[in-house]
C-alpha cells in the first residue's frame, strides 16, 4: 500500500466514485455532474489535500477561507475510504494541521447533516465541538449541526 498526501486540485473530485451511503455526497448532485463541480471551486479561497493509495483517490479534505483567520472545513470521500479508514483519518489530521498553519486560522467550522452519524462522530474525532444547529439550512431543508474548532 502506497499512501500519499498531495495538494487538492478541483479535478480530483470527478475522478472519485463517491460513496453511495454518504448522505452529504448526494448534496454534491445539486451542482450537476461532478465534472462541472470544478468551475464552482475557487482555488484562491479553498485549500486542501487529497489522500491517494495505489493511484486511487481515497478522499480529499480541506478548508474554504471565509475571511482572514476563519475557515469552513469540507471533506469528500470515495468508495475507497472503507478500505483505508484509519489511514484516511490520519491523513486528514495531518492535512488539516498543514492547512491551519498555512492559512493562520483561529477558527474552523463544519456543517454536518443531522442524520449523518458517521460524520458527526468523525468531526468530534478531529477535535471539533458542537456549536449549534441550523434548521432548514440545506437545499432540501435539511438540518445541519454546526461544529467548531478554535485554534
Amino acid at each position: 500500500m502506497d499512501g500519499r498526501i498531495v495538494r487538492f486540485e478541483p479535478w480530483h473530485i470527478p475522478l472519485m466514485k463517491l460513496r453511495e451511503d454518504d448522505p452529504e455526497a448526494t448534496l454534491l448532485g445539486t451542482f450537476g455532474d461532478l465534472s462541472d463541480l470544478a468551475k464552482y471551486i475557487d482555488p484562491t479561497v479553498l485549500t486542501g489535500y487529497t489522500y491517494i493509495v495505489d493511484g486511487q483517490i481515497v478522499g480529499a479534505a480541506g478548508v474554504t477561507l471565509m475571511w482572514e483567520g476563519v475557515g469552513h472545513a469540507w471533506c469528500v470521500t470515495s468508495e475507497q475510504v472503507s478500505r483505508y479508514p484509519v489511514q484516511f483519518c490520519r491523513a486528514v489530521k495531518r492535512g488539516m494541521s498543514m492547512v491551519e498553519n498555512q492559512l493562520d486560522l483561529h477558527r474552523i467550522h463544519a456543517y454536518i447533516l443531522e442524520d449523518n452519524r458517521r460524520s458527526l462522530r468523525w468531526v468530534r474525532y478531529l477535535g471539533f465541538e458542537q456549536e449549534g444547529i441550523h434548521r432548514n439550512f440545506g437545499p432540501n431543508r435539511e438540518t445541519f449541526h454546526v461544529y467548531v474548532r478554535l485554534l
